[in-house]
């Protein structure tokens, strides 16, 4: 009877293992759900994984045979270089948009002094708080996705 239990729990670990390395696609679970299968019936786990890899090779030679192209993980250095590319491209434009509201902010000061018939010195404290309560957020944000862009950078030279 206890055997008869034991022998269904190992049956059930089988089919719930084969069933997630199905789900998943993930060849490192079905090694995992080939090993627990090994490992029950008391077969050697390295004979396993051995014809798992025999067939992943049959699979590419099959893919390359139809002309279907591999799908390959991506490097970790390109992903790196498009992040560095992308920071780099976010730094311009936050660049551009600093210069761009501070002139937009000098120019609103000059048409509020002139609407109002005073000078912007007399304004001046006011003008400053404007100014730079609109372009400081620009000048930390280009700031800091620069010095993001320079880590990567460095950390990507250190890699290679």
């Amino acid at each position: 009877m206890e055997k008869e239990n034991l022998n269904n729990l190992n049956e059930t670990e089988e089919t719930t293992a084969a069933a997630a390395a199905d789900q998943a696609g993930d060849s490192a679970a079905s090694e995992a759900s080939a090993g627990v299968t090994a490992e029950s019936s008391g077969a050697d786990a390295e004979e396993t994984k051995s014809t798992a890899a025999e067939d992943d090779d049959v699979t590419e030679s099959a893919k390359e045979a139809l002309g279907i192209p591999s799908v390959k993980t991506p490097k970790k250095r390109g992903s790196a270089r498009w992040l560095e590319v992308c920071l780099l491209v976010l730094t311009i434009i936050l660049v551009v948009m600093f210069f761009y509201t501070l002139g937009y902010n000098i120019l609103y000061i000059k048409s509020y002094a002139a609407s109002y018939g005073v000078s912007v010195t007399s304004i001046l404290g006011q003008a400053v708080n404007s100014i730079l309560s609109a372009v400081v957020p620009y000048a930390v944000y280009t700031a800091l996705t620069f010095t993001a862009y320079k880590v990567l950078k460095i950390l990507g030279a250190k890699s290679e």
